[in-house]
C-alpha cells in the first residue's frame, strides 16, 4: 500500500472518528439535561420517605454511569416501598391480612415477604390502588424483572430515563 493511500485512509478514519465524537458529545449533553430533568422531578416530590429518596437518587446515579439495569432495579425498589407505605398510611394492612389469610401481615415490613405482583393485586382488592395504577405497577415490575434476571433485555439511556420518569410519576400518585 502506497504512502498516499495510507494517508488518505488515515484521514478518512479521522473524519469518521470526529463524526462519532460529535454524535457522542451531543448524546452526552442530552443525557445530562435529561438526567437533570429527572432530578428536578425528584425534588418536586414531597411525600418521599428517606428510603425512597435514597433509592431514587441511587437509580439516577446508576443511569448517569450507564448502569441502566441497576437503575431499573433501584427505581422499582423505591416504587415498591411507596406502595407498601400507601397501604400502611391508609390503614389497609388489616384488610390485606383478611384478603390473604395465609399471609402473616402485621406491619408494613411484612409485605416485603410477598411477591410484588401479589401485593399489587391485593392492594387493588382492598382499594389501596386503582386498576390503572395496578396495571402500571405490574408493567414497571415486568421491566424490572427483565433487568434483574438474565434476559436479553438491554435498556439504553432513553429507555432508563423514561422508566424512571414513570416510576416517579407512579410514586407521586401513591403519595396522594
Amino acid at each position: 500500500m502506497s504512502r498516499n493511500t495510507q494517508i488518505r485512509e488515515l484521514l478518512e478514519r479521522l473524519g469518521r472518528l470526529e463524526s462519532e465524537h460529535r454524535l457522542l458529545a451531543s448524546v452526552a449533553q442530552s443525557s445530562k439535561s435529561r438526567k437533570a430533568s429527572i432530578e428536578v422531578s425528584l425534588r418536586s416530590l414531597t411525600a418521599l420517605s428517606l428510603k425512597q429518596d435514597d433509592l431514587l437518587k441511587e437509580a439516577v446515579e446508576a443511569a448517569g454511569f450507564a448502569l441502566y439495569r441497576s437503575a431499573h432495579v433501584a427505581g422499582f425498589a423505591a416504587l415498591t416501598d411507596a406502595l407498601h407505605t400507601r397501604l400502611d398510611r391508609l390503614a389497609l394492612l388489616p384488610a390485606v391480612a383478611a384478603k390473604r389469610p395465609t399471609w402473616k401481615v402485621v406491619s408494613v415490613e411484612d409485605l416485603q415477604d410477598y411477591a410484588d405482583f401479589q401485593v399489587s393485586e391485593v392492594a387493588r382488592e382492598v382499594v389501596g390502588i386503582s386498576k390503572s395504577q395496578m396495571k402500571t405497577f405490574q408493567g414497571l415490575l415486568h421491566l424490572r424483572n427483565q433487568c434483574a434476571h438474565p434476559t436479553g433485555y438491554a435498556p439504553d439511556l432513553d429507555m432508563t430515563l423514561g422508566y424512571l420518569t414513570s416510576v416517579i410519576r407512579q410514586i407521586d400518585e401513591f403519595g396522594r
